[in-house]
């Protein structure tokens, strides 16, 4: 019984009614065989054409098997997989980060999955494909060509006088001892955070490594080993 209900608990109520399906025909075969072994009533006279009961077995075997089939096409009809891929991360500058920014995959424009702030994000399908990314806020477009895979993150910068720079947070984000800056004001006090690395070739599409996290507000719980936790800013 509790295996009849997990399914049904976790939303599978398909494989929840398969295994009702099984097991509602082993019980019947079970009894048919019973009763055909141990019944008490006369015996009927000999079928000629072979033991009724076991084709009676036969066909409830089949009628089953037909209905499992069944279930296991609905199944596999819920439509084709997603299609998998990659992100495309820009910084914009301007006041409205999402009516600024128009990109389009193809000539076929494409919504941001991800608006933290400055920094979008856009998905694209794994493959070659033409990029076009244009900036409203400073009337600044360009064309690119990506060849992205599954689970990549590229850069697309569309001013030519700003480069993004990878500056990793999880020393501040974490209470990690990190080196601080005296200033002129009194009492305030400044932490020197790494670079991770200063993107200047921003007339290509720039590689982003896998697991950094590119905006303040999108920083995880904790960190895995290995992985850095970032921010991604537009500097001149």
């Amino acid at each position: 019984m509790i295996r009849l209900i997990r399914p049904i608990i976790d939303g599978n109520a398909l494989e929840a009614l398969a295994i009702f399906v099984v097991v509602l025909v082993v019980w019947w075969v079970f009894s048919l065989l019973t009763a055909h072994t141990t019944g008490h009533a006369r015996p009927e006279p000999d079928d000629p054409s072979g033991s009724p009961g076991y084709a009676k077995v036969a066909l409830g075997l089949l009628a089953a098997a037909l209905v499992l089939w069944g279930l296991f096409a609905l199944s596999d009809s819920d439509g084709p997989p997603a299609p998998e891929g990659g992100l495309l991360h820009v910084v914009a500058t301007g006041p409205q980060p999402d009516r600024d920014i128009v990109l389009r995959v193809d000539d076929q424009p494409v919504a941001p999955v991800l608006h933290a702030d400055h920094h979008l994000a856009f998905p694209v399908p794994s493959g070659r494909h033409a990029v076009f990314l244009k900036d409203l806020s400073v009337d600044s477009s360009r064309d690119f060509e990506v060849d992205i895979r599954e689970g990549e993150a590229l850069v697309l910068s569309v001013h030519p006088d700003l480069c993004p720079v990878q500056i990793d947070m999880s020393a501040l984000t974490y209470g990690q001892p990190a080196r601080s800056t005296r200033t002129p004001l009194d009492g305030v006090y400044i932490r020197t955070l790494p670079v991770v690395d200063v993107f200047t070739q921003t007339e290509s599409p720039i590689w982003l490594p896998r697991g950094a996290v590119l905006s303040f507000n999108e920083l995880p719980d904790s960190l895995s080993p290995g992985s850095s936790a970032s921010i991604l800013i537009p500097l001149p």
